[in-house]
């Protein structure tokens, strides 16, 4: 697969997962957002990201974390009923530890909420597609 600088969504790299916003995707998959190579370019997509005017979800999980996993389908409901008005976001926080430790993530899964580079909201652990639908309520336009 080819790499990409910055925000891919037609021909990513399967290194952080997402739901694209675009016209190429708009369900879970091997979607990437960012380039496996390069760290400093990996913070810098995510800053532009999270600083764009569309209301980002950052998922930071882990792959051995049981309540990560449960959350994964909610997430794609979420994803289903919100669909282009919002993007989220799945960082792995062993391969992405670096990032997950610039938010101070001390638990997965933590769920934050951005806008125009500001953290609307943030919690840690599960939670069901209802509490999660309500909490995105009032940030969503």
């Amino acid at each position: 697969m080819a790499g990409h600088e910055g925000v891919a969504s037609q021909d990513p790299s399967p290194e952080v997962p997402l739901w694209s916003t675009g016209p190429a995707a708009d369900t879970y998959g091997s979607h990437s957002l960012f380039h496996p190579l390069s760290k400093s370019r990996l913070m810098e997509s995510f800053n532009d990201v999270i600083r764009g005017n569309v209301l980002t979800l950052v998922d930071f999980y882990a792959t051995w974390c049981g309540p990560c996993k449960a959350m994964h389908p909610i997430l794609e409901q979420v994803k289903g009923v919100l669909g282009d008005r919002i993007r989220i976001i799945k960082l792995n926080v062993d391969t992405h530890g670096a990032t997950a430790a610039q938010y101070n993530v001390q638990a997965v899964p933590t769920l934050m909420l951005f806008r125009n580079g500001e953290l609307l909201y943030r919690t840690s652990g599960a939670m069901s597609k209802a509490d999660l639908l309500s909490l995105l309520e009032p940030f969503v336009q």
